[in-house]
């Protein structure tokens, strides 16, 4: 995807983890902040906004997918940012971006 890459600092990760309402590995874990107008969490980074589930996956997957795939969530709920319901499928399984 078009993500800026972003140099997650200590910092950085505690704030965008403070933003998430952490329950079990089986619930949705719901981000807390601000919503892009479509109900994905916004994480913002001076300037930069970026969507929430895509940056969970990226701090606990080590890297986002590659241009021909999204991250879906397993429990369809876009606030959602529990790296056991997101998973990386092609572009033509899915639209949630």
């Amino acid at each position: 995807m078009s993500d800026t890459t972003i140099e997650w600092t200590d910092k950085t990760i505690r704030r965008f983890w403070s933003y998430v309402h952490v329950g079990d590995m089986n619930e949705c874990w719901l981000w807390m902040a601000g919503l892009f107008s479509n109900g994905y969490g916004q994480f913002r980074l001076g300037p930069k906004k970026i969507k929430a589930h895509r940056a969970a996956f990226q701090l606990t997957q080590g890297r986002l997918p590659d241009d021909d795939h999204i991250i879906l969530h397993f429990c369809d709920n876009p606030p959602c940012c529990n790296p056991a319901q997101l998973q990386s499928q092609p572009v033509a399984c899915g639209s949630n971006l």
